[in-house]
């Protein structure tokens, strides 16, 4: 665990005394065994050290940024998307936004150094619950990489094209609410909408554990959006997608047209996931199961994510 935390650090010596590592030693401590422990430091750790260091020849081009009040999207593997969460684990990121006027203050951060900390007076249960989920996704990626791609799309509506709410006088169509259930374990086919923090992701990487942070969760890739997605208007929305066994070659795909996407995109909403039969094309990949929420959120083992895409 010191070499761990001091090879962190190495990237960070200007946070060296700010930065606490309890909740991480809690979960080394308190939740894995013995056996568990030997797994991943012999096993686990070993592998995404690997899959850090092959980001200079898995992303040999800058990373575009998804900007305020621009329809453009970002295409990239699961591959790439895994070495670059494997970065962000180990806080090899610059603090972009650590100054309240610079260039990136708008953005989130992607580092998970505030997953790693201790709780509001102490360890909090649920950032070791948290670390479980992300653990498992490293297990999982490392053993056998997934194919897929994934495309993070960030759309507008104009002014122009603003619905006048208070002048319509249209009728709901059809409309079923249920009491019951999820949206991720009943809501396959349908588009699942995340309505929540102007910060795509919210707390995932910190305190938090409501609707978006779970969500990202249980699919760590949606975290990687925090790397490249500026703040969200409440004009604006992000669509992910994804499609397996293809080999993406490059990051940037550009969207000429808000309207052009085979799903709705008159949605605002402060984050969206789409899961959209007639495209064929579905969310980020699930790798976990959970159970709970907020304080009483629990990971609950692995996940196969049987949705076609």
């Amino acid at each position: 665990m010191a070499i761990l935390q001091d090879a962190i650090l190495k990237y960070n010596a200007h946070y060296s005394k700010r930065w606490n590592f309890e909740a991480l030693h809690s979960y080394f401590n308190e939740v894995l065994d013995v056996a568990g422990r030997e797994e991943f430091f012999d096993k686990t750790l070993p592998a995404m050290v690997s899959l850090a260091l092959r980001l200079p020849t898995l992303c040999t081009q800058a990373i575009p940024l998804l900007k305020q009040q621009q329809n453009h999207s970002l295409t990239m593997s699961q591959e790439q998307a895994a070495c670059l969460l494997a970065n962000a684990f180990f806080c090899t990121f610059p603090r972009r936004n650590s100054c309240k006027h610079s260039e990136y203050s708008t953005f989130p951060d992607v580092n998970f150094n505030r997953l790693f900390q201790g709780g509001k007076g102490g360890t909090n249960s649920v950032k070791t619950e948290k670390l479980q989920a992300i653990f498992h996704y490293f297990r999982r990626v490392t053993k056998e990489m997934p194919t897929g791609t994934l495309t993070f799309q960030r759309q507008i509506v104009t002014s122009s094209d603003m619905p006048a709410w208070e002048r319509c006088c249209a009728s709901f169509g059809k409309i079923h609410v249920s009491t019951k259930g999820t949206i991720e374990d009943n809501g396959t086919g349908f588009l699942q909408v995340d309505f929540a923090n102007k910060y795509i992701g919210g707390g995932v990487i910190g305190e938090g554990c409501v609707q978006e942070e779970i969500r990202f969760l249980i699919c760590p890739e949606l975290i990687l959006s925090r790397l490249f997605t500026e703040r969200l208007d409440d004009n604006e929305c992000v669509f992910v997608t994804g499609e397996r066994n293809f080999k993406a070659k490059c990051f940037a795909i550009p969207c000429p047209d808000a309207l052009s996407l085979s799903c709705s995109s008159a949605l605002l909403t402060k984050s969206l996931s789409c899961s959209d039969n007639f495209c064929h094309c579905a969310g980020a990949e699930r790798f976990s199961d959970y159970e709970g929420y907020a304080h009483t959120f629990r990971w609950a083992g692995n996940h196969v994510d049987q949705i076609t895409r």
